[in-house]
């Protein structure tokens, strides 16, 4: 059970990429702090099992389950620095019913009969999730000054490059979608381009006031550079 209070702070954490195919193009989750009730854990859409038969075979077809899971801050971190890979977090300007709310829906999601699901590397994924749980929570509406102008091709040439198997599984998955532009709504299923998308946005409290959707960022993980 996470109980947090009013000063609890409610972040977006973001982790470039790494070797493995699973982790290509990176991951995002939820960080919720509150020094009040000494809370400190992380939301993670990204828990799997390689115990899966044929892990790899599935996870390219979008075929894997996955699920949420709940880890304390400071176990979360070291796998990334680890791999080294760096770690962002985007402080999250939301109100104390919004928080309340997130963190409710969170734990929710979690219960046993709700955190499973199929996950897909581009449609469904750890990033889309934890954006739309973000997003539905708010109680006012986003503005986003953000655009990109590439298609979905285009983003996975970026992170898993041309001639090699994982880039043909993930063609014959996306199909006739791969050289659809991607918009903004389809950018968020990659945690590089939601972090540069909710680093846009505002929150439009009313018709005259918009407050920026991340407070500030915070580097958690720095990555050594690569001789």
């Amino acid at each position: 059970q996470v109980i947090i209070s009013d000063s609890a702070v409610v972040s977006l954490i973001t982790c470039s990429p790494g070797e493995e195919v699973y982790s290509k193009f990176g991951h995002t989750a939820i960080r919720v702090k509150d020094k009040t009730n000494n809370v400190d854990v992380v939301f993670n859409y990204g828990i799997f099992s390689f115990e899966t038969e044929h892990f790899y075979y599935k996870f390219i077809k979008g075929e894997t389950d996955y699920q949420l899971g709940i880890y304390e801050t400071n176990y979360f971190l070291p796998e990334y620095a680890e791999r080294n890979s760096m770690v962002w977090e985007q402080v999250l300007n939301l109100s104390s019913a919004e928080k309340k709310n997130l963190v409710a829906t969170l734990l929710e999601n979690y219960e046993p009969q709700n955190r499973v699901y199929r996950y897909n590397f581009v449609f469904d994924n750890c990033a889309t999730r934890p954006y739309h749980m973000i997003l539905n929570t708010l109680d006012a509406p986003v503005i986003c000054s953000y655009s990109t102008d590439v298609t979905y091709r285009d983003i996975i040439n970026q992170y898993v490059g041309y001639h090699n198997w994982t880039r043909f599984g993930i063609d014959l998955v996306i199909g006739a979608e791969a050289d659809r532009k991607t918009g903004n709504e389809g950018a968020i299923s990659f945690p590089l381009y939601l972090k540069d998308e909710m680093a846009a946005s505002w929150i439009q409290l009313n018709s005259d006031t918009i407050v920026p959707l991340v407070g500030n960022t915070n580097t958690l993980v720095e990555a050594e550079p690569i001789a």
